[in-house]
């Protein structure tokens, strides 16, 4: 057996096994060094962190279900942003545009794969085809998985050709498996729920993936991994979880009560249904009490025209003197207590008209000033009752309580005779 010392073109025999003595410190050195490179190569290597890899999708082609195709690339492009371990190449072209114009087969050889990988600058990127199945109602796709330096990889799928848009949930699903089959990615899809507005979940102390409406998904590979859940108004949440290949995982983070609202959101004030009603009831009592005050000035008009002088007097007349209306009628007409009596004959409709008419309008008004006079009171007094008493809103606190110093016992009340118009009583 010989060695060839490290550095040296010789080559030394070995006696009995052994290295002569002079040889033996530095051969046995050389070889030290060299295992020792190895190791330390292969522990930097066992050591080192797992890169992201970059991959383009193309646009997949098709003669006849090009909306199919490319629904299906976007949500493949969708899937690889979301994919542990990959990062998507944002601007690629279409399988279609590539071929035409390096001149290859509708489906390139690997001459020509390689030929678009160099055109791509991608060391990875998935291609593929569509048709229309056979049977009608359905697609087949045909995806293809390019990794320079390894054998191309192959999958079909045939399924409805009812998806024509890329956020299909099914469409979505199966996007996400078909990328999974293709790159052998092994991942787990989570829901995370937290509250109802937003916010952001920190995966790993590292992704950032935002809160929409109080959820966020998230595609994880297996393992277990750490989600902190930042939700404004509310203290950061952190929970461990563990993902299994394929598992559909809900997570829910209990967040504090001030944010379950959406950021941004404003508490709506409740509708001041009291004080609209209040101050309704209030100007309708107001019209009530002038339309009172007006008739009843009326009515206090028509009294002073002293209707019943005017009948007695031509009750005394001579001219009706002897009429047996006039004399039946005259001992019952007194200050005009009975004036009714006097306006219900017959003969009174051209004996006494006038006088008759001033005293049916006199009583009308008196009557729908009361009435009118009433109302007001009542309606008036429960707006000023629900405006008196209003509970405070619960932003400003309790209502205060109630003081000598405020409203009581309010009364609004016509005045009739000498001076017409209202009065208003209380204690202020």
């Amino acid at each position: 057996m010989r060695i060839a010392p490290a550095g040296k073109g010789r080559r030394v025999p070995l006696a009995h096994g052994k290295l002569p003595e002079g040889m033996k410190a530095r051969s046995l050195i050389a070889i030290s060094l060299v295992l020792g490179v190895t190791g330390a190569s292969s522990a930097a290597r066992a050591e080192a962190p797992s890169q992201a890899q970059t991959i383009a999708v193309l646009g997949i082609d098709s003669d006849d279900v090009q909306d199919q195709a490319d629904a299906l690339a976007d949500a493949l492009k969708d899937r690889a942003r979301e994919a542990p371990g990959w990062v998507l190449m944002e601007k690629s072209p279409s399988l279609g545009s590539l071929t035409v114009s390096l001149k290859c087969s509708a489906k390139p050889d690997a001459t020509c794969q390689q030929r678009i990988a160099d055109s791509l600058k991608s060391d990875r990127y998935v291609w593929g085809v569509m048709t229309k199945a056979g049977g009608g109602g359905q697609v087949n796709v045909e995806l293809h998985l390019f990794r320079r330096g390894k054998a191309d990889f192959m999958i079909r799928e045939t399924y409805s050709d009812t998806y024509k848009v890329k956020s299909e949930p099914k469409l979505q699903g199966l996007a996400r498996r078909l990328f999974e089959e293709l790159t052998g990615t092994s991942a787990g899809h989570v829901t995370v729920v937290a509250g109802k507005g937003g916010g952001e979940v920190i995966v790993d102390n590292g992704r950032h993936v935002p809160l929409k409406n109080g959820r966020a998904t998230l595609d994880l590979a297996t393992g277990t991994h750490t989600l902190d859940v930042l939700v404004p108004g509310s203290t950061r949440k952190s929970k461990q979880i563990d993902v299994q290949n394929g598992a559909e995982l809900q997570v829910d983070i209990d967040v504090d009560a001030a944010a379950v609202e959406p950021p941004g959101s404003e508490r709506s004030s409740p509708f001041p249904t009291r004080t609209v009603v209040g101050g309704g009831m209030v100007v309708i009592g107001a019209g009530l009490a002038v339309t009172s005050v007006i008739f009843g000035a009326k009515w206090i008009g028509l009294q002073g025209d002293s209707t019943s002088d005017d009948i007695m007097k031509k009750l005394n007349d001579p001219s009706y003197s002897t009429s047996t209306w006039a004399r039946e009628v005259r001992p019952q007409v007194k200050d005009g207590a009975s004036l009714d009596v006097a306006c219900s004959a017959t003969d009174a409709q051209n004996f006494v008209r006038e006088e008759c008419e001033k005293h049916s309008d006199s009583k009308v008004s008196s009557g729908l000033a009361i009435g009118f006079g009433a109302g007001a009171l009542l309606v008036g007094g429960i707006g000023v009752y629900l405006l008196a008493t209003k509970p405070a809103s619960s932003e400003a606190g309790p209502p205060p309580p109630r003081t000598s110093s405020g409203p009581k016992d309010i009364k609004l009340l016509p005045l009739l005779g000498g001076t017409n118009g209202l009065s208003l009583t209380g204690t202020f």
